[in-house]
C-alpha cells in the first residue's frame, strides 16, 4: 500500500504554513523522525491519522523548547489522537459556576484563580499551557473522570487553544463549544462571573443570618429583592404577593420567610417582581402590619 512520504521538517516560526493563529496551533508529529519544535504544514496533518499529535512548544511560550523525559516542557503538552473523542459534559451540572443561578459563595479563591488561568478572550486566547477545566463534580471515583466543564466550554472554550486543537483533531464536536437550546442562562464572560460572586459575598457578609432564630441567610443573589428587618418577639413575617393581594407564606422569622421567597424566585423568574417580605399584623393575620385595612376600619369606628 502506497504511503505519502513524510515532509521535510520546517523549523518552528518559519515557513508559510506554520500553523498558528485563529485556525489552531502549530502541530508537531509525535514520531516520524521530526524533532520537537519542527512543524508539519497545516494541510498535511490528516496524512497521519494513526499518530498522536502534540502541541508545539513555541505556540505556548513564544519559542521552541526541548521535551523532558516526563513529557513536560516549558509549556504543557496535550496529546490527542485524531478521531478519539474527549469526554465532556453535554450540559452544565446543577452547581456549575458559569450558571447565572449558581451560588458562587460555595467556591473558593483558589477556584477563581483556576478560572483566571483557564480564561481566554478573542484576540487574547488562552495558550495550550493554560489549564483546561473539568466539571468539579467529576472525580476519579465517579462514573466519569474529569469531563470537560460544559459551561466553561460554551463560554471560554472557543478562545482556548487546547480546545481548538481538540476541535481540529476531531476529538471534540463543534456543538461542545455552543450552549444548548434548553440550557440555563450562563455568564457571558469571566468578568461578569467574578462581579456576581463579589456581590454575593458582600450580601452574605452583611446579612449573616438571624441570630434570634438561628436561621442562615440563603437569599444570596435575591437579597436586594427581599430585604428584611430584625425579628422581634411575638411578631410574624410573611411573603406577600402583589398579584394575589395577600400572604402566601408566613413564618416566625423574617429571614426564614425571605429564604422561602428566594426559592420561589429561583424556580420562576416571574416571581421576582411579585414577592416581598412584610410583617404580619398581630390583630389581623391576613393583613400586613404597615398597611392593615382592618385596623384602619376599627380605628374609624372608634
Amino acid at each position: 500500500m502506497h504511503k505519502n512520504p513524510a515532509p521535510e521538517p520546517t523549523p518552528c516560526g518559519s515557513g508559510p504554513n506554520h500553523a498558528t493563529g485563529v485556525e489552531g496551533v502549530a502541530r508537531c508529529s509525535a514520531g516520524g523522525g521530526l524533532e520537537d519544535g519542527d512543524c508539519l504544514p497545516r494541510q498535511q496533518f490528516p496524512l497521519w491519522p494513526d499518530r498522536a499529535t502534540r502541541v508545539c512548544t513555541e505556540t505556548a511560550t513564544g519559542r521552541p523548547g526541548p521535551a523532558r523525559a516526563d513529557g513536560a516542557s516549558r509549556g504543557r503538552r496535550m496529546t490527542l489522537r485524531p478521531g478519539e473523542q474527549h469526554d465532556y459534559r453535554h450540559q452544565p451540572c446543577h452547581r456549575c459556576p458559569w450558571r447565572m443561578d449558581c451560588d458562587l459563595t460555595d467556591f473558593t479563591e483558589q477556584d477563581m484563580q483556576m478560572l483566571h488561568r483557564a480564561d481566554g478572550r478573542p484576540g487574547v486566547e488562552a495558550p495550550v499551557t493554560a489549564p483546561t477545566l473539568a466539571c468539579h463534580l467529576d472525580q476519579p471515583s465517579t462514573a466519569h473522570e474529569y469531563r470537560w466543564c460544559a459551561g466553561w466550554l460554551a463560554t471560554v472554550g472557543a478562545e482556548h487553544l487546547a480546545v481548538r486543537l481538540a476541535l481540529l483533531a476531531g476529538s471534540l464536536p463543534p456543538e461542545a463549544v455552543e450552549p444548548g437550546p434548553l440550557w440555563p442562562a450562563l455568564y457571558p464572560d469571566l468578568d461578569d462571573l467574578l462581579t456576581a460572586r463579589t456581590q454575593q459575598l458582600t450580601i452574605v457578609a452583611a446579612l449573616a443570618g438571624c441570630p434570634a432564630h438561628r436561621v442562615a441567610d440563603r437569599r444570596v443573589a435575591f437579597a436586594p429583592l427581599l430585604p428584611v428587618v430584625s425579628c422581634q418577639p411575638g411578631t410574624e413575617h410573611g411573603v406577600w404577593t402583589e398579584s394575589g393581594g395577600g400572604f402566601c407564606h408566613i413564618e416566625d422569622c423574617a429571614l426564614q420567610a425571605a429564604n422561602w421567597a428566594a426559592e420561589q424566585i429561583a424556580e420562576d423568574d416571574d416571581n421576582a417582581g411579585d414577592l416581598g417580605v412584610r410583617q404580619v399584623c398581630r390583630e389581623h393575620r391576613d393583613e400586613p402590619a404597615d398597611d392593615c385595612q382592618a385596623c384602619r376600619t376599627d380605628d374609624a369606628v372608634r
